[in-house]
């Protein structure tokens, strides 16, 4: 079984799930479980909640259980998010790794070690002839 809620999107508002629970309920041919409890994590942002179950050889879960802890889910206090201070990642003026005019001669350097390594690669794939050029 597992438990989500449907969340969306905060820049393009697209609805997607995020799992809040999941468990293992099966029912032996012991007492029969009245009880079956989630611990949810992270708690729900949202009042629509859904709960999967593969049935499988389990009863299936009615209405009537679902009714009963409606009211216990809803009544989890929300936390509300908010944005921490804004990170600088990359100092002004600092650079990482080699610079730019630097590193645009090495990388030509290496696509021109590259082209004429594959041109002697081809021309060694080449059939060589055995024949003279006509005099």
């Amino acid at each position: 079984m597992a438990l989500y809620e449907i969340l969306r999107e905060a820049d393009r508002g697209d609805a997607y799930q995020q799992m809040l629970a999941r468990g293992t309920w099966t029912k032996t041919s012991g007492p029969v479980a009245k009880e079956f409890t989630f611990t949810l994590n992270p708690l729900p942002l949202t009042d629509t909640l859904i709960l999967k179950a593969r049935n499988g050889d389990n009863p299936p879960i009615q209405l009537s259980h679902l009714q009963l802890v409606s009211t216990q889910l809803r009544s989890v206090d929300k936390s509300i998010a908010a944005l921490g201070p804004e990170e600088t990642l990359k100092k002004p003026g600092q650079t990482v790794g080699v610079s730019g005019r630097v590193g645009s001669q090495i990388f030509w350097l290496i696509l021109a070690l590259v082209v004429v390594v594959l041109l002697v690669v081809i021309a060694r794939l080449l059939p060589k002839s055995d024949a003279q050029p006509p005099k």
